[in-house]
């Protein structure tokens, strides 16, 4: 009875609960239909660019946080928002959960209004150089709008930023069948070639990171290295490349790399800089391997002469200089002789022809005193250029000592040895065994010890060869150390029993004065140029302006390109009435300064920075001032009063004073930089 009033009350037992299993599937449908319907709504608001779509879509997220269609629709969604970092990363989220999520791009129109998506690449282009996701970003969102080309760069681009990035790797290598490592290193050659050394130092060490084992890519990233001026980085990486190396494939390859002469000049200088000869093993690798990707096959010979001075089993060495044999690689290109820039020519008015300039004729004894000049500057190859007209059979003698120390500078020992016997036989006795013959001719201590250790390291190298025994002998009796030299003159005559100067100075080193070591009279380092700027600069602050221009001149013959010498030139003529001279000086600060090339926004230069008292100052520029108004043609004056005004900020002033300089200036003395501050003035 109770059975059948259940069935009848509550009805069977499957059927009575039918009704509770079907409310369940209802509301599990329902739980799942929602978010269909959101994402849907979400991307049709998207589509139409309405502002209600990120918060559509981010509901859809919340049904399916992990998915990739609903992390993608809120990527875009946020990028549609101007939201660009969290737009990056719930693309990558996307990607994460399904690694084929964009295979349906190029779909951007259909998403967002194009002009929508432009506008935010636009605003989001400026963000992308240096940042890794928001290049990443750029790169999806111009790929989705079915531009591949302009999408792999940026890919690579954010690949390069990362470090290692497998996502962009991976739509890079879908877009390209070209692997990473070989787009980085092209990349990285465009940019060597285009003086971007940076960009190429990045790209080599990019592609380095991909194959860890081609000693090319770190060789690039020495070489750009180098260029950029990053030493350091650069001595590491050529490590990397050479114990990676296979000389067969490394040394053409640097060969044809085609760097610029002209950088690598600048960043390294030639073989007969002082770089070279202070330089350490390592220094001089770099050098040769730049050189050598420079097409500066002679700078590149000398730099590994002096690795092997250095280190007489570098393989390196040895290999490249087998190289550069084998092919007749010899010569550096034309042009690199000097650091100094060509000038080049003003325009010549049409009804003046233009004169060619003589250049000035040296008496010897002037030669002499600026080879000297170039020799305590340590820039040998300038003194020997300078010194080559006086050397011959009936020139001037003194010459020869000179081509020797420069000879020895440059590392050429056979020249210098050449150089000095010839200077040996024809000098005076009392030259020959002068103590501190040689030390003075350097500035400090200190430079004529880096010199001798060429002639060391030439000793060392072939402890049983007479030639550096005979250099290093005659260095020893300059300095008074008699029993090194008496020793070192004994073991080269064995070699060479016949030689001249071995003997004489076998029989000057038996006399009885010489058999004990002579202590040589002291020499003083000669202040540096930087000490005697600083030193007229205090001299000027006391009103003592002859004084301060007696050692600015001083500093002017020590080292003519020392920072802040113009500008101390240029106030101390200013002070004395030179208004020519300080005019010149100022056209130095500017060129040194590249205004004409930068701006006006690069000159700095304050006149009254000089003075501890204004008044002094004013009482000078007064007296500029009236020098300029008395004058009929007092252009100097007008540059010089511009510059000044233009320093104080008084810019109607100074720009009424350049335009007075450009009216009585003549076309081809306009200076580029002074029409800068004139262009300038005028604006502000």
């Amino acid at each position: 009875m109770r059975d059948v009033l259940q069935t009848r009350l509550f009805g069977a037992p499957l059927a009575r609960w039918a009704p509770r299993l079907f409310l369940v599937a209802l509301l599990a449908l329902a739980s799942h239909l929602p978010a269909q319907g959101t994402l849907a709504r979400a991307r049709e608001l998207l589509t139409q660019g309405r502002p209600e779509a990120l918060a559509e879509s981010v509901r859809a997220l919340r049904d399916a946080p992990l998915a990739a269609p609903e992390n993608l629709q809120v990527a875009l969604a946020l990028f549609h928002a101007a939201q660009f970092e969290d737009a990056a990363r719930h693309l990558r989220r996307a990607l994460a959960a399904d690694p084929d999520a964009l295979r349906d791009e190029p779909d951007l129109a259909r998403r967002m209004p194009a002009a929508d998506a432009q506008a935010r690449l636009n605003a989001l282009a400026p963000k992308v150089a240096e940042d890794a996701e928001l290049c990443f970003l750029a790169g999806v969102i111009v790929l989705l709008q079915g531009d591949r080309a302009r999408a792999i760069p940026l890919l690579v681009r954010a690949e390069e930023l990362a470090g290692a990035d497998a996502q962009a790797n991976a739509l890079g290598a879908r877009l390209t069948s070209t692997p990473f490592a070989d787009r980085n290193r092209e990349r990285a050659l465009v940019a060597l070639r285009g003086a971007a050394f940076d960009d190429a130092m990045r790209c080599f060490a990019f592609a380095a990171l991909d194959q860890p084992t081609v000693a090319e890519h770190y060789a690039g990233a020495a070489v750009a290295g180098a260029l950029a001026a990053d030493v350091p980085i650069a001595l590491r990486m050529l490590e990397l490349a050479l114990a990676r190396a296979r000389y067969e494939r490394l040394l053409p390859w640097l060969r044809d790399l085609g760097v610029a002469p002209g950088a690598a000049f600048a960043a390294t200088g030639a073989a007969r800089q002082p770089a070279f000869r202070t330089a350490s093993a390592a220094e001089l690798r770099l050098a040769a391997a730049l050189a050598l990707a420079a097409g500066m096959y002679a700078t590149a010979h000398d730099a590994l002469n002096g690795v092997l001075l250095r280190e007489k089993l570098d393989t390196f060495a040895h290999e490249a200089k087998r190289f550069l044999e084998t092919n007749r690689l010899v010569n550096d290109p034309p042009g690199l002789g000097s650091s100094e820039p060509v000038p080049e020519p003003g325009p010549v008015q049409p009804d003046t022809p233009a004169q060619p300039q003589p250049a000035p004729v040296l008496t010897p004894a002037q030669t002499l005193a600026e080879a000297r000049k170039l020799i305590r500057r340590l820039e040998f190859s300038e003194a020997l250029r300078l010194l080559d007209p006086l050397v011959g059979e009936k020139k001037e003698h003194g010459a020869l000592l000179l081509v020797f120390v420069a000879c020895i500078g440059r590392v050429e020992p056979q020249s210098a040895a050449d150089a000095l016997q010839a200077w040996f036989a024809r000098a005076p006795e009392t030259e020959r065994t002068r103590l501190n013959l040689l030390r003075e001719l350097f500035d400090r201590a200190e430079h004529f010890a880096q010199w001798r250790k060429v002639i060391l390291a030439l000793r060392e190298a072939d402890p049983n060869a007479a030639l550096p025994r005979l250099l290093n002998a005659f260095v020893d009796l300059t300095v008074g150390a008699y029993a090194s030299a008496r020793q070192d003159v004994q073991v080269a005559l064995i070699s060479e029993p016949n030689n001249e100067m071995l003997k004489a100075l076998n029989r000057i080193l038996a006399r009885d004065e010489y058999q004990h070591d002579a202590m040589p009279p002291v020499i003083n380092d000669r202040p540096t140029a930087r000490t005697l700027v600083g030193l007229a600069d205090t001299l000027f602050r006391r009103g003592e302006y002859e004084a301060a221009r007696t050692e600015l001149l001083k500093a002017l013959d020590t080292n003519p390109r020392e920072p802040r010498l113009a500008e101390a030139l240029c106030r101390v003529y200013f002070a004395l009435g030179d208004y020519e001279r300080a005019a010149r000086q100022l056209e130095q600060v500017l060129a040194e300064q590249k205004v004409a090339e930068k701006g006006a926004s690069e000159f700095v230069f304050s006149m009254e920075a000089g003075y501890d008292r204004r008044d002094e100052c004013d009482r000078h520029l007064a007296a500029l001032k009236k020098a300029a108004q008395e004058r009929t043609s007092a252009a100097d004056e007008y540059l010089l009063l511009g510059a000044v005004l233009y320093g104080r900020g008084q810019w109607r002033d100074a720009a009424a004073a350049l335009n007075e300089w450009k009216g009585l200036s003549r076309a081809r003395e306009l200076n580029a930089g002074v029409l800068k501050l004139l262009e300038a003035a005028n604006k502000k």
